[in-house]
C-alpha cells in the first residue's frame, strides 16, 4: 500500500565526494544540509557571510565574496549598543567597532579563497520579499531589529530576479569556470509574510529558477521544497513552531540528497564515518571495564584505518581525540 506521493528522483551528471569542495549559501535550510556534510567530513563552507533569505541579499553576499570587498567604518551603524552592517547577519555584530569589521573582512577573505576553488555551489532561496532602507533605497540583508517604519518591503518579480541573477551567474562562471550551481527553494514557510503571501513568494522563486536553468548551462535544481510538501506532508515532521522542518525531516531530505549526489563508495564511507562519530559520542557507564577497554581498542583501530585510507580527508578532530593512547 502506497501512503505517500513520491517526488520523482533527480539524476545529476556529476557526483559529490569527499574530494569535492562545496559551498552552501542562503536560508537556514542550506545550513541544515551543509551541516550534515560537515559532520561527515566533506570540505564545505556554510554561509560564510551569514544566513540570507532573499535572492538579492544572497547575490550581494556572493558579489562581495568574488570582489573580496573590504568594509570600513562608514559601512557600519550603531544600534542597541552594537555595531552592525545591513549587509551582514547579526553574528557579525559587536560592541567593538574594529572587531566587527575584522569579523566581516576576514570572513569575506576566507570565503573568497574557498569560492575560487569550489566545485559545487548550493543556493537556497527562502523568500522573494526584499527589504530596503527608505532613506536611500539600498537593499538590506538584515534589519537588525530596527523599526519597520524605516524600511520598505517589496515582492520581487521573476524577471527582476532573473535579470539580477544572470549577472551574478556570469560573474561566478568567470570567477570559477568549473563551478556547478544547484538551486533549491527552502521548505521553511515565512509565517511573518502570511501564508498566502508566502505561497506567492515561493511561486516567484520557482519561476525565476526555472528561467535561469533555461538560460544557462550547469544550472541545476534540487527539490527540497517538494520533498517536504509532498513526501513529508504531516505536521509531525515539523518543529514545535510548525514552520521549520524537524530533525527527522532534515535527515530524510538529506537521505534523498545522498541518493542524488553520492556514489556507492561515498555512501559506504559516510556510514563508516557516521559509525565512528556515534561511537565517540556514546555515553559510557562502566569506565575502565573490560568491555569499555575492548570498545576503545576497536574504535582506535577503526580511526587509524580510516585516517590511513583517506589521507585527503581532514580527520583532525578524530586524530586529536585519539592522539594519545586512551588505555
Amino acid at each position: 500500500m502506497k501512503l505517500i506521493t513520491s517526488v520523482e528522483s533527480v539524476k545529476y551528471p556529476f557526483k559529490i565526494s569527499h574530494k569535492s569542495k562545496t559551498l552552501f549559501t542562503g536560508s537556514c535550510f542550506a545550513e541544515n544540509i551543509g551541516a550534515k556534510l560537515e559532520e561527515l567530513k566533506f570540505p564545505v563552507q556554510i554561509n560564510p557571510l551569514g544566513i540570507n533569505y532573499n535572492p538579492i541579499s544572497i547575490g550581494k553576499s556572493l558579489a562581495f565574496t568574488m570582489l573580496n570587498k573590504q568594509f570600513f567604518e562608514n559601512n557600519l551603524f550603531l544600534a542597541n549598543d552594537l555595531w552592525n552592517s545591513y549587509d551582514f547577519h547579526s553574528k557579525f555584530s559587536n560592541s567593538d567597532k574594529d572587531e566587527c569589521l575584522k569579523l566581516i573582512n576576514s570572513s569575506i577573505s576566507v570565503a573568497n579563497g574557498f569560492l575560487k576553488n569550489t566545485d559545487y555551489l548550493f543556493i537556497s532561496f527562502g523568500t522573494a520579499y526584499v527589504y530596503s532602507l527608505q532613506s536611500d533605497g539600498s537593499f538590506v540583508s538584515n534589519c537588525h531589529k530596527q523599526d519597520d517604519k524605516i524600511f520598505n518591503r517589496k515582492l520581487f518579480k521573476p524577471n527582476e530576479i532573473v535579470e539580477y541573477w544572470s549577472e551574478i551567474i556570469k560573474s561566478l562562471k568567470e570567477f570559477n569556470k568549473d563551478i556547478k550551481i544547484i538551486f533549491t527553494v527552502s521548505p521553511v514557510r515565512h509565517k511573518r509574510d502570511g501564508f498566502i503571501a508566502n505561497q506567492l513568494s515561493k511561486s516567484v522563486l520557482f519561476v525565476a529558477i526555472n528561467e535561469l536553468k533555461e538560460l544557462f548551462g550547469n544550472i541545476f535544481y534540487f527539490p527540497s521544497y517538494e520533498l517536504m510538501m509532498d513526501e513529508l506532508r504531516d505536521y509531525r515532521f515539523y518543529n514545535d513552531d510548525m514552520v521549520h522542518p524537524s530533525g527527522k525531516a532534515i535527515e530524510y531530505i538529506f537521505g534523498k540528497f545522498g541518493e542524488s549526489f553520492f556514489d556507492k563508495e561515498t555512501i559506504i564511507l559516510n556510514i563508516r564515518i557516521g559509525n565512528i562519530s556515534k561511537a565517540l559520542k556514546h555515553k559510557v557507564f562502566s569506565v575502565g571495564s573490560i568491555s569499555h577497554i575492548e570498545h576503545l581498542k576497536r574504535l582506535k583501530e577503526d580511526i587509524k584505518a580510516l585516517v590511513s585510507e583517506y589521507e585527503y580527508i581532514d580527520f583532525w578532530d578524530l586524530k586529536n581525540d585519539y592522539s594519545t593512547d586512551p588505555l
